[in-house]
């Protein structure tokens, strides 16, 4: 399993992180998930990764299609 994805969250939950101190994003993941506040959809569509240049040439051709 790969995850990936889009998040969207309001800022008022970022905000509850010192300003100028890093933080691993999956912190904020599972405390959403813990009340209930994350949502999910699942797909079995492939996973292009875009951080090398034989991944770049995968998309372009998938997406020339």
């Amino acid at each position: 399993h790969i995850d990936y994805g889009l998040g969207i969250m309001s800022s008022e939950i970022i905000k509850l992180y010192p300003e100028g101190v890093k933080f691993d994003l999956s912190e904020v993941y599972e405390k959403l998930s813990k009340k209930d506040h994350l949502a999910k959809f699942e797909t079995t569509k492939r996973f292009y990764e875009i951080g090398s240049p034989s991944g770049l040439i995968e998309l372009d051709h998938y997406l020339s299609f």
